[in-house]
C-alpha cells in the first residue's frame, strides 16, 4: 500500500472528526471510514469509533514470497 495520509479518527453521533497526522489533509477517504467503522462492529465486534489511527492510500502490486 502507498500511504497518502494518515489521521487519528473519532466518529460520535454520525459525525466524523478527524486530525491529520502526516500526509495530505484530503477528503477522500471520509466516506471509507465512516462506512467501516460501524462495519467493524457488526461483523468483528470491534469498537473502532474513537481514537483509532487510519492509514490511507491505495493499493500498490507485489510480488512477496514467503519462504
Amino acid at each position: 500500500m502507498e500511504i497518502e495520509s494518515v489521521f487519528d479518527i473519532t466518529m460520535a453521533n454520525g459525525v466524523l472528526k478527524k486530525v491529520r497526522v502526516q500526509g495530505l489533509q484530503t477528503d477522500k477517504y471520509d466516506e471509507a471510514i465512516a462506512n467501516i467503522i460501524p462495519a467493524a462492529l457488526a461483523e468483528c465486534g470491534y469498537d473502532i469509533s474513537a481514537d483509532n489511527r487510519f492509514f490511507c492510500g491505495r493499493l500498490a502490486e507485489t510480488d512477496y514470497r514467503k519462504v
